[in-house]
């Protein structure tokens, strides 16, 4: 590559909207849910969680865990009445 060359998109994290089960390969739709008995993206939701709404680790995790299955705006409306 060029040193002169930029790089105008770089990719830095993934937002909690990226993170919601229905953007999922792996959700099936609201009657069949997650084909996974773990969560694939769990890493990524709890760094979200973390970055975007300034829980902590332990909150974090105990929220990724108990909201499982929910698409964007249920997970906002339940991260709403979690704090």
């Amino acid at each position: 590559m060029i040193s002169n060359t930029k790089i105008y998109n770089k990719f830095e994290n993934y937002s909690l909207s990226d993170c919601c089960c229905t953007a999922c390969q792996n959700y099936k739709g609201k009657i069949r849910g997650c084909s996974v008995s773990e969560c694939c993206c769990s890493g990524e939701k709890i760094k979200a969680l973390i970055r975007e709404c300034g829980l902590n680790q332990k909150n974090a995790e105990r929220f990724a865990a108990e909201n499982r299955g929910m698409d964007y705006v249920s997970m906002l409306s339940a991260l709403a009445a979690f704090v």
